[in-house]
């Protein structure tokens, strides 16, 4: 955005201005989102006698990561299956002269 203001002709105090307002407004939404965070987790995992919970920390894997290693492994097993070659078993068709380049007359 500074940039584009200096090469369109602005002051460069004023570019200087919207940049740092920029920053400031980056920095601000991240530190409320690490805050709400903290929040969200103290609240969750303290309780009222201030102790920490861990009944409530849960040790299975949070849905979408669960739904993305099945789908993973349903495409590792279909790439595996397209990979995969069937053996042919050509005996038959070799003693009955089937698959031989050479026609016969």
């Amino acid at each position: 955005m500074m940039t584009g203001q200096i090469i369109s002709g602005a002051p460069i105090m004023v570019a200087v201005r919207y940049q740092q307002i920029i920053m400031f407004m980056i920095s601000a939404s991240t530190a409320l989102g690490v805050l709400t965070s903290i929040i969200v987790c103290v609240f969750s995992c303290i309780d009222s006698s201030h102790r920490l919970r861990t009944d409530r920390i849960s040790s299975s894997k949070p849905w979408i990561f669960a739904m993305k290693d099945e789908l993973l492994n349903i495409l590792r097993r279909g790439m595996f299956c397209l990979w995969k070659k069937p053996k042919k078993d050509n005996l038959e068709e070799e003693s009955l002269g089937l698959l031989s380049s050479r026609v016969e007359t």
